[in-house]
């Protein structure tokens, strides 16, 4: 009566669910440990959609943050070596010219006003560049 029974063994090692909490606590691990790097900028959300433009060719994107006393910021978004074309934007939108470079800082001249241009290694593919007014 025992020895002709069949017993039914699921043969795969993961089942789905055991899938999905795999890559859930590797997700998470990894959110933890690269915390600081993520979020070195404050909310990621803001630059998804500005590292996306880049992917598909942009040479520059410009994004909205969140600023002192709730206003928000302007800044922009190149890949990390290719800033000529935000250079030249900046140049041609506020009728100024390049000047020099001092440590992080790019300094343009004006007529009627200077600008200076600081740019901060963004997850080590990008710069977030910040104008000053």
């Amino acid at each position: 009566m025992y020895g002709n029974m069949k017993v039914n063994r699921n043969t795969r090692k993961f089942k789905k669910h055991d899938l999905i909490i795999l890559l859930l606590v590797t997700f998470s691990a990894l959110l933890v440990m690269g915390k600081d790097t993520i979020f070195q900028e404050g909310n990621p959300l803001q630059y998804v959609r500005p590292i996306f433009m880049l992917t598909l060719g942009n040479e520059y994107a410009k994004a909205e943050r969140a600023a002192a006393k709730g206003e928000t910021e302007t800044v922009f978004l190149t890949k990390k070596s290719d800033s000529e074309a935000l250079f030249s934007y900046i140049e041609d939108k506020y009728q100024v010219k390049y000047k020099e470079q001092m440590g992080g800082g790019y300094i343009f001249e004006g007529a009627s006003e200077d600008r200076v241009i600081t740019g901060r290694t963004y997850l080590k593919y990008y710069t977030i560049w910040t104008i000053s007014p």
